[in-house]
């Protein structure tokens, strides 16, 4: 409840001040001060399950490319290579060789 209390006094403080009435006042400074000291350590820093998640340590596994083919050619490897996807059918068909 003191909790409560304390909380609206902060608001009606930083209220006035921004309105002007408590204007170079040390008691207003300090609590505008001690308000937005609460504010800040509600954001943001270090929390669990937080951030970017760890990889499996294999690193990247394949490189990204892109080629340009005229349709025609796009036609004719999609009639060729059948229920696999594009990359995959190009990767087997290389390793034959």
């Amino acid at each position: 409840m003191l909790g409560v209390i304390v909380c609206q006094n902060i608001l009606m403080a930083a209220r006035k001040f921004q309105r002007g009435f408590i204007t170079n006042s040390k008691t207003g400074l300090s609590i505008i001060l001690q308000m937005t000291k609460k504010m800040n350590k509600q954001h943001g820093g270090k929390r669990v399950g937080a951030g970017r998640p760890k990889g499996s340590g294999k690193g990247r596994t394949v490189k990204t490319s892109s080629i340009n083919l005229p349709p025609a050619v796009w036609e004719k490897l999609d009639a060729i290579r059948g229920d696999l996807s594009r990359s995959k059918w190009i990767a087997q068909t290389i390793h034959k060789i």
